[in-house]
């Protein structure tokens, strides 16, 4: 059985296959048709991978799990905002 792969991002941060193993190509694609199946709110493609928009909450897809942060206080602990 595959476990899910969490990643804890802040809005506006990009998120690229480069900079996260846990994002792969199949990934990415399931993204990208989420996004544009919500009129492109969420966040807008890069060169292989994303940059998030001004949303925070929860985006899960095939096993991936991707937990969006306000930036507001990116330099503190982010389990404050969990």
């Amino acid at each position: 059985m595959r476990t899910n792969s969490v990643i804890t991002v802040f809005e506006h941060d990009k998120l690229t296959r480069e900079n996260c193993l846990a994002l792969n190509e199949r990934h990415l694609k399931a993204l990208l048709r989420l996004n544009e199946f919500h009129n492109f709110d969420y966040f807008e493609p890069v060169h292989n991978g994303i940059r998030l928009k001004q949303y925070v909450g929860i985006i899960q897809v095939d096993r991936l799990t991707i937990e969006i942060l306000p930036k507001t206080d990116k330099n503190t602990n982010s389990t404050n905002w969990k």
